[in-house]
């Protein structure tokens, strides 16, 4: 297996690049032994997609663009009536949430039951004044917000129009701006749960996705970045994956950015140890809160430990739709708020949860929020809504994994076993058998052992870093990075410390307890980082106790949401990274076998 290490850390980007503006020239630019010379960071293009947005931009960028992780496309094939629009059929409108699980008496009661003792728990807290917390009746918030009228705002900024387009393939924002009621577009976004969007119905084959994110990525370099298509050969790609990817897909992502849109070279890096580049750490205990899914893995030297890896498919947009869950019990103003069917709904809930969940025990009592509902060529509605626990105990989702039963059941995962790939024909499979068959063809003291403790063989130690990735917990797997440990759903604290202890040494395990990353949009919450030191340091085993925990959010001041694509941008830039590059050509001619070579990771 190759070794990797991480570039250092704190060179700096001004002294490994110079600024080169012409990326034409300099992109593909080789000195006289035909080894490429250092890149322009402006030739350099960063994508990090995500269910919910898409963050890019050049590596030289300060912060990048971020825009909806989407398009729709003109359904074909349909008769259309006078109007023009298609008559015939139902049109697919994907939601940027998660859906809401049809939850039998049971499961409601449950969730009941759950919201009550939370809420009775939070009243036997102290303030830090060593004031009690107190609650308010949901009756009395009832019967305020059913009073409540919206304003009209004539002349606010965040009207909308109804978007006068005929093209056939609309991207991102842009979206927002198609009638509910049209059936002339099928909405699809490509990336759910940190996964590929796959599901049988339209747009759901992973060839469809793939043409889709062809779409997309080309729309934004075209469009948002002004880099005509016919010149990508002049630049680089690098894209950030999960840290429990799926390794069949990497190949297909590769194929599109150097095939496909022809880009002269690519590499992908794994978003937590992109996390600690940007964070500028050398080692950290990633916690990555998404919009769909929470990822947990301890990174050191650039390396995110395999065994360490665990995802669980909750997230931001599942609080969001336990918030609204909790709002229209105590009669939530906007009665025909649609956020399954409407874009502009679903939008409209993701930033009232922004503005108002916390994990801050000092705020109690009713509090009133306004918000501004939007609609296609109409004027904008503010409406206020009052509410009281209902943000904190939405919050509390993340350590009371319960309440995520309001958009369905969810899943552990963990690193897998990979089941080989058939279109390489020098897989960590064939390593394997042929390893073995080596080592019993060697002499009679060592054929004698199919497994011998200790053995130095590469090939060998490539069989073992996949095998050890169950550890005894994943409860057998399909592929790697899809493997569920058949337990109960882990709340994030207890993810973070299944996560710790699967690192190797004790000494790993001290480092990582005490030094935590929050990185990824749900990490923004107010309160986070304290509320879970405190959880925390009840549950580390006392040999790994460091005073205080630190946990770190917005490193170096950069919002956490963007830490991760930064990280990904210094990488890049780095001399000591250049080595990862993988070329168009190469790849056309060697195909995935480079990936074991170049990979930031261990491949095999």
């Amino acid at each position: 297996m190759k070794e990797w290490a991480a570039p250092g850390l704190h060179e700096k980007m001004e002294d490994t690049l110079p600024v080169r503006h012409n990326a034409t020239n300099t992109a593909n630019e080789a000195d006289s032994t035909g080894e490429p010379t250092h890149l322009s960071a402006s030739s350099i293009l960063v994508f990090q997609p995500g269910s919910r947005f898409l963050r890019f931009g050049r590596a030289l960028d300060a912060t990048p663009q971020v825009m909806l992780h989407c398009l729709a496309r003109r359904r074909k094939g349909t008769k259309r009536d006078v109007q023009g629009t298609p008559s015939g059929g139902s049109s697919v409108r994907e939601s940027s949430l998660p859906p809401l699980a049809n939850l039998d008496g049971d499961q409601f009661q449950s969730l009941a039951d759950s919201r009550i003792r939370l809420a009775h728990a939070l009243e036997r807290t102290l303030q830090s004044t060593g004031v009690k917390r107190y609650s308010v009746p949901l009756k009395h918030l009832r019967e305020i917000n059913d009073r409540v009228k919206p304003e009209v705002l004539p002349d606010s900024p965040d009207a909308i129009k109804t978007l006068m387009s005929q093209q056939d393939v609309i991207v991102g924002d842009e979206v927002l701006q198609i009638p509910n009621h049209s059936r002339e577009y099928n909405i699809h976004f490509p990336f759910k749960s940190g996964d590929v969007n796959r599901h049988s119905g339209i747009g759901g084959s992973q060839s469809a996705i793939l043409m889709d994110l062809k779409a997309i990525w080309s729309h934004v370099i075209k469009y948002r970045l002004h880099i005509p298509l016919s010149d990508l050969a002049a630049y680089r790609a690098v894209l950030v994956i999960p840290a429990l990817y799926q390794r069949s897909l990497i190949k297909h992502y590769l194929s599109l950015m150097l095939l496909e849109l022809g880009f002269g070279g690519c590499f992908v890096i794994q978003d937590h140890v992109a996390a600690t580049f940007g964070a500028g750490l050398g080692f950290a205990c990633v916690v990555d809160i998404g919009d769909q899914k929470t990822s947990v893995s301890c990174v050191e030297d650039g390396i995110s430990q395999p065994d360490s890896r665990v995802q669980i498919n909750y997230g931001s947009g599942d609080i969001t739709q336990i918030l609204y869950f909790f709002l229209r019990s105590i009669g939530f103003p906007y009665k025909a708020c649609k956020p399954d069917l409407n874009l502009l709904d679903a939008e409209l809930l993701q930033k009232l949860k922004e503005d108002v969940t916390h994990l801050d025990l000092d705020q109690c009592g009713i509090t009133e929020w306004p918000f501004n509902v939007r609609a296609l060529d109409k004027p904008v509605n503010q409406y206020k809504v009052s509410m009281a626990d209902e943000p904190i105990i939405a919050s509390l989702a993340l350590f009371n994994p319960e309440l995520f039963e309001v958009t369905g059941s969810k899943r552990v995962q963990m690193m897998g076993k990979d089941p080989g790939d058939p279109e390489d024909p020098h897989d960590h499979i064939y390593l394997n058998e042929t390893s073995r068959k080596y080592t019993k063809a060697g002499p009679a003291d060592v054929a004698d052992s199919t497994d011998p403790p200790g053995m130095e063989d590469d090939l060998e130690i490539v069989a073992d870093v996949v095998e050890s990735g169950q550890n005894g917990r994943s409860g057998g797997s399909k592929s790697q990075g899809s493997a569920s440990n058949g337990e109960s759903v882990l709340s994030l604290d207890q993810a973070i410390l299944r996560s710790i202890e699967g690192c190797e040494s004790e000494d790993m395990k001290r480092k990582m307890y005490g030094c935590i990353l929050l990185v990824g949009g749900g990490s923004k919450l107010k309160g986070l980082d304290s509320y879970l030191r405190g959880k925390l340091a009840l549950q580390i085993p006392m040999q790994y106790r460091t005073d205080p925990v630190d946990i770190i959010v917005n490193a170096k001041d950069l919002c956490s949401a963007m830490t991760t694509w930064k990280g990904a941008a210094i990488l890049a830039c780095l001399e000591t990274a250049q080595e990862l590059w993988i070329t168009a050509p190469e790849w056309a001619k060697t195909g995935q076998k480079l990936l074991r070579e170049r990979a930031p990771f261990p491949w095999a």
